[in-house]
């Protein structure tokens, strides 16, 4: 019976349709009290993704799949695994996100990603590159510093 269950279920979500896939790779994660973040498209988001938390203080990031369509798809994961980090890291239960914070957050998206072999030592460079050209405006503390401290974070 079991079986039957997930082979129906299986069926189901081969037969979503295409646009469902057409997301972008959002991580799964679980932040630090143990609940699933969930990610939630908002086009009216001036920005590539944020952190959130809902009014019963389920983790959430925001993003806006449309936002700096100049960043590579390994740059753009890198912002959501950022966001995740957050989460994983508790800094979303703080009234104020510190530099201290962006850094950790910053690492644990690069070693996650790095250690899943979701990105390559080769493929590093050009995050750091696309991060390094950001304005305040798109992203928080950004520029050269920020970029380069990235290489930091990898073990």
């Amino acid at each position: 019976m079991k079986r039957l269950g997930f082979i129906a279920t299986l069926a189901a979500v081969l037969c979503l349709p295409a646009t469902v896939w057409a997301e972008p790779d959002l991580p799964r994660c679980i932040d630090g009290r143990g609940y699933n973040v969930i990610f939630f498209e908002d086009a009216s988001l001036a920005k590539l993704a944020e952190i959130d938390n809902a009014d019963d203080g389920w983790p959430l990031v925001r993003y806006n799949a449309d936002a700096l369509p100049q960043l590579d798809s390994k740059t753009r994961m890198f912002f959501f695994y950022h966001q995740c980090g957050h989460h994983v890291l508790g800094h979303a239960l703080k009234p104020d996100i510190t530099y201290q914070m962006e850094e950790k957050a910053d690492c644990w998206a690069v070693n996650s990603l790095f250690y899943s072999g979701r990105l390559r030592r080769s493929e590093f460079k050009t995050v750091q590159k696309q991060i390094s050209a950001l304005s305040e405006k798109d992203w928080r503390k950004v520029g050269p510093r920020r970029a380069l401290r990235l290489a930091n974070c990898l073990r």
